[in-house]
């Protein structure tokens, strides 16, 4: 298993500080000086960050609306406490299901239909949901 590169993983704490001198008015190097964040890393929290807040994800934003997913995940959950037998096929049947009924054309997916990766990302992310409803059963 490969280790990650620790180097550049900046807490919270930092990096809100370093944003706090940003908007007080010093340069990028000079914050860059003072925290040791990269001043690239510092642009671009800066950028995506007109409200204040932090950045927390990077990279291509999810396919459906958080809310969505966790509706997804919650109502999988009440679904194996009834004893359904749910398979990852049924729940990409689900995200193609509900993805025609609202009209949603995901380009990202073959004719709506969500591939093997999204399934284990979605289960991954929402382990939390489902290990608890395990845990009280």
């Amino acid at each position: 298993r490969k280790k990650k590169n620790t180097k550049y993983q900046d807490d919270e704490g930092r990096m809100k500080a370093a944003l706090d001198l940003l908007r007080s008015g010093r340069s990028f190097r000079k914050v860059f000086k003072l925290s040791g964040i990269l001043i690239g890393v510092l642009h671009r929290h800066r950028a995506n960050n007109k409200k204040g807040e932090l950045t927390s994800q990077q990279g291509r934003p999810p396919v459906f609306h958080p809310n969505v997913e966790e509706m997804f995940a919650s109502r999988l959950a009440v679904m194996a406490r009834w004893g359904y037998s749910i398979e990852k096929y049924d729940l990409r049947l689900i995200a193609k299901a509900y993805a025609d009924h609202r009209g949603l054309n995901l380009v990202r997916f073959k004719d709506n239909m969500p591939g093997k990766d999204w399934v284990e990302t979605f289960l991954k992310l929402h382990k939390q949901v489902f290990l608890s409803d395990m845990l009280r059963t």
